[in-house]
C-alpha cells in the first residue's frame, strides 16, 4: 500500500501542514505585535526632544569672560544646534555677540545616573563651532524630565562620573 492511499499518513500530513500554518502565523503576530508595541524607548525620546529649547539666563563661564549667556537649542533627529547669546547685564536684554555651533547626535542605550534617574548616553560629533568656544564632550548624556531638557556634566573631568550626573545649573526648556 502507498503512503498517499494510507489514512493514517494523510492525517500526518495534515498535522504538519497544520501545525507549520500555526508556526507561521505565530511569527506574523509576533512582528505584528512588536510593530505595535511601539518604536522602543531611543525613538520615543528623539520624537519628545525634537524642537526649540532654551536654557535661562545665566552666568556664562569664566573661561569666557565676564557676562551672561543665554543659550538657544534646536534639535532635530541628526542634529543639535546652540546658538549662544552673550549679554553684560544678568536679565539678558542687550545681545552683546552671539555664535553658533551645531552637533550630529547619535542617541545610545537608556541608562540610570548615580541619582537614580532615567537618561539616554548619547554621542556628538562636532559638525560647525566657532574659535574659542569649548565643544560639549562628544560622549555625553541627556535625560528629558518634566519638559525639561538635561546634558551630562560639563565640568566632571573622570568619564566614568561625567555619564553619570546631569548638569543641574544649565538645562533647557520648551522656547
Amino acid at each position: 500500500m502507498r503512503k498517499s492511499g494510507n489514512p493514517q499518513w494523510r492525517q500526518y500530513i495534515l498535522v504538519n501542514k497544520f501545525a507549520l500554518g500555526l508556526l507561521l502565523c505565530g511569527i506574523n503576530v509576533a512582528a505584528f505585535a512588536q510593530t505595535l508595541s511601539g518604536p522602543g524607548p531611543a525613538l520615543n525620546m528623539l520624537q519628545q526632544i525634537q524642537g526649540a529649547w532654551r536654557s535661562s539666563c545665566h552666568p556664562q563661564p569664566e573661561k569666557l569672560g565676564s557676562g551672561f549667556q543665554e543659550i538657544r537649542l534646536t534639535v532635530s533627529f541628526t542634529h543639535f544646534t546652540f546658538s549662544t547669546e552673550e549679554f553684560d547685564e544678568p536679565d539678558c536684554l542687550v545681545k552683546r555677540h552671539s555664535s553658533k555651533s551645531r552637533y550630529r547626535f547619535v542617541l545610545r542605550d537608556p541608562l540610570i545616573t548615580q541619582s537614580r534617574e532615567p537618561a539616554f548616553a548619547v554621542d556628538f560629533q562636532v559638525e560647525e563651532i566657532p574659535p574659542g568656544i569649548a565643544p560639549i564632550h562628544p560622549a555625553n548624556i541627556l535625560s528629558y524630565k518634566s519638559g525639561n531638557l538635561y546634558l551630562g556634566e560639563s565640568t566632571t573631568a573622570d568619564a566614568q562620573e561625567r555619564l553619570q550626573k546631569l548638569d543641574r545649573a544649565v538645562f533647557f526648556s520648551r522656547r
